[in-house]
């Protein structure tokens, strides 16, 4: 099971097909998107999504982001030196949007993921975004991808996340995508749960 589609895109001589997981393995979460909150430590970010009746709602927004055509390594620190002159940048897709899709997990899935089954809300969250390509013409040059997760609707959504909106956030190491077919992980540089103020500085680069 992939967690994500999410990514195709043609080359010049051939086409390629990646899916994006949003963990580890295709079963599970990153600690990215299971953060507790700085102000409350009690309350998960996700809970700001919670709605009436015990499902979630949020958007995913994913981004290809150039690098400059530098290939850094994963860490978040080596990331941040290949990129503190600027030449790191959001690319959009051919007509100038960037991949946004609203989510609605039904309480039965939240249910079953905070008793550690977490194959429902990954289902749903696979099936809702498998809408459409997050692009069909990458950059051919390394880039990362990221995906995050705001309570802000998506044509509320723009170029800065609003940090208290924020429910989560994963990236994948930086990669040529001409020269791969399957799926990428996608992951937060975090070594705890306590992890709200990585989740701003992942929503926040480049």
């Amino acid at each position: 099971m992939r967690t994500l589609l999410l990514l195709a895109f043609a080359g010049c001589q051939q086409a390629h097909s990646i899916t994006l997981q949003l963990g580890p393995t295709e079963d599970t979460l990153t600690a990215g998107f299971g953060c507790f909150q700085d102000a409350d430590p009690a309350k998960l970010l996700a809970q700001r999504g919670l709605q009436q009746g015990g499902g979630l709602k949020f958007s995913i927004v994913v981004d290809v982001i150039s690098l400059g055509g530098r290939l850094p390594g994963c860490r978040g620190e080596e990331l941040a030196a290949a990129c503190d002159d600027g030449a790191c940048t959001i690319v959009p897709r051919s007509d100038g949007t960037r991949f946004c899709h609203e989510v609605l997990v039904d309480a039965t899935a939240v249910t079953a993921a905070l008793r550690d089954d977490l194959v429902p809300l990954l289902d749903s969250i696979r099936t809702q975004l498998r809408v459409e390509a997050v692009t069909l013409d990458a950059p051919d040059e390394p880039v990362l991808l990221r995906a995050v997760a705001t309570t802000e609707p998506c044509d509320a959504v723009t170029a800065a996340f609003d940090p208290q909106d924020l429910v989560g956030c994963a990236y994948s190491c930086p990669a040529q995508l001409d020269d791969i077919d399957g799926p990428i992980a996608l992951s937060l540089d975090t070594l705890t749960r306590e992890c709200e103020r990585e989740v701003k500085a992942c929503a926040a680069f480049p």
